[in-house]
């Protein structure tokens, strides 16, 4: 066979759960959560190598989250929660594309997806080909999906907008003082050599290539 359909999109497991008890959901893939009833708060665990999680997200009724495991479900009372783990070439894609993780996204803005995640955790003797196209469908649904985490407070998004203005401002003043720098050193080392003023600039045109922050600034602003 040249091309198997799960290597792009394939269910590899379903948790269909009426609890009010905390639920981890693990295993390599992404996972896609509905909460039919109730509310929850949704965080990541700990894994290897990765930075420390972000503090849990707020979940209500109707609501997606979308992000890898160990992913957290904490239910605040009694709630209904369909997870599906994704796992192909497409979920990888959609993750390594979220925003932030975990996604809590609003279910009105991808009202296909909770059909289809039913209809696949209802679908166990459907042939492989037909789930593989069920889940590529779903996350072309959640592609459109628009995050439900509350806006940054005014004062906090002030404060994050001062502090990116003084990167901008420093950043010039950074690259200036590093030529200053490497051209002392290199007058200390080689006091009996003629510097080449076009080496010192392009040690420290590298340099600003280095530490430049433009993409990043701007990431920040939008």
């Amino acid at each position: 066979m040249l091309y198997h359909w799960e290597s792009t999109a394939a269910l590899a497991a379903v948790r269909d759960e009426q609890t009010s008890a905390p639920l981890t959901l693990t295993g390599e893939g992404l996972w896609v959560c509905l909460l039919s009833s109730g509310s929850c708060t949704a965080a990541l665990g700990d894994a290897p190598g990765v930075l420390p999680a972000l503090p849990p997200k707020p979940v209500e009724a109707g609501g997606l989250v979308l992000g890898r495991s160990p992913l957290v479900l904490a239910p605040e009372g009694e709630s209904h929660l369909l997870c599906l783990l994704l796992t192909g070439t497409a979920p990888a894609q959609l993750l390594a594309g979220l925003p932030e993780q975990p996604f809590p996204a609003r279910g009105e803005t991808c009202p296909g997806a909770a059909e289809l995640m039913g209809r696949l955790a209802g679908e166990e003797a459907a042939s492989s080909r037909a789930r593989s196209q069920m889940v590529f469908a779903l996350l072309c649904e959640l592609a459109n999906a628009d995050s439900a985490a509350p806006p940054l407070p005014p004062l906090a998004a002030a404060a994050i907008e001062d502090m990116v203005g003084q990167v901008e401002a420093r950043s010039p003043q950074t690259v200036a003082e590093y030529r200053a720098k490497l051209e002392s050193r290199m007058q200390e080392v080689l006091s009996n050599v003629q510097l080449d003023p076009a080496r010192i600039l392009t040690e420290a045109a590298i340099f600003a290539d280095k530490v430049a922050v433009d993409e990043e600034t701007v990431r920040l602003r939008s």
